[in-house]
């Protein structure tokens, strides 16, 4: 739930590793990313190291992070 411009989510027990994390804004709740014609988003998304792509999904490699404990990860929707 979004309040104040604002999510969270908690997730726990994630094995130690390497991941990228992608979000998006279900503004219409409809439980899907809504997308054009061109299969662009149509609805806010962000990417984890807030990575962002020319002319597609940004590259894996922009948006990777390493998890090996307890971390805070901030991700910027728009």
């Amino acid at each position: 739930k979004v309040v104040a411009k604002k999510a969270t989510i908690l997730l726990k027990d994630i094995p130690s590793g390497t991941y990228a994390v992608s979000a998006f804004h279900d503004t219409n709740d409809n439980k899907k990313m809504d997308t054009n014609f061109f299969g662009i988003p149509k609805e806010p998304i962000g990417i984890s190291n807030n990575a962002t792509g020319f002319m597609g999904p940004p590259k894996y490699k922009n948006a990777k992070f390493t998890v090996t404990k307890n971390i805070t990860l901030a991700i910027t929707v728009k």
